[in-house]
C-alpha cells in the first residue's frame, strides 16, 4: 500500500504493457487452467456462459420473428455483427480489467462482472431493435472478462 501511494503505477507503462500482453495469454489459455477447485466452478460456469451464448445466438438467427425484429439475415454483417459483439466487448475490456483488479480488487472486480451480466440479460431480454441488443452482446462480453481473468491471475500469481 505504501509503495502505490509512494510510486502509483503507470497503467501504460512498458512493464503494464508487458503485464497485459501475459494476462491476455493467460485469458485465451484459461479453459486449461482450472487446477483450483474454487475457482474451477467459476471457470467452468463462465465458459459455460460462453458456450451457450453461442449455441443460444447460433439457434436464434434462424428465427424468422428474430431477424425480421432485428432486420438481420442468416448470413452477412448483420449477423455477424449479432455473432461479434460478445467477443467485441471482452476484447475491449482486455486492457482495463487488470488495472482495475489491481485498483479495486478481485471482490470489486467480480461483482462489477456479474453487473455486467445482470445489465447484459436485461437489454437482451427487452431488446426490440438492433442497437439494444448489440449493447447487451457487448455487456455480456465484456463481463466475461471480469468474472474470468479475475480467477485466472489468481492461478498464475
Amino acid at each position: 500500500d505504501v509503495a502505490r501511494r509512494t510510486n502509483p503505477p503507470n497503467p501504460w507503462s512498458v512493464q503494464m504493457r508487458k503485464l497485459y500482453s501475459f494476462l491476455i495469454v493467460a485469458y485465451l489459455c484459461s479453459a486449461v487452467n482450472g487446477t483450483r477447485e474454487s475457482h474451477l466452478i467459476l471457470k467452468i460456469l463462465s465458459l459455460t456462459s460462453s458456450g451457450f451464448d453461442g449455441s443460444l445466438m447460433g439457434a436464434l438467427l434462424p428465427i424468422k420473428q428474430f431477424r425480421e425484429t432485428f432486420g438481420s439475415g442468416l448470413v452477412g454483417s448483420k449477423a455477424s455483427l449479432i455473432q461479434g459483439m460478445y467477443t467485441i466487448g471482452g476484447v475491449s475490456a482486455l486492457p482495463f480489467v487488470g488495472v482495475f483488479l489491481d485498483t479495486w480488487g478481485r471482490r470489486c472486480g467480480m461483482f462489477t462482472g456479474s453487473c455486467a451480466v445482470i445489465l447484459g440479460t436485461i437489454l437482451g431480454g427487452t431488446a426490440n431493435h438492433m442497437n439494444q441488443l448489440l449493447a447487451s452482446r457487448f455487456f455480456l462480453g465484456t463481463s466475461l472478462d471480469f468474472t474470468l481473468l479475475e480467477s485466472t491471475v489468481d492461478n498464475i500469481t
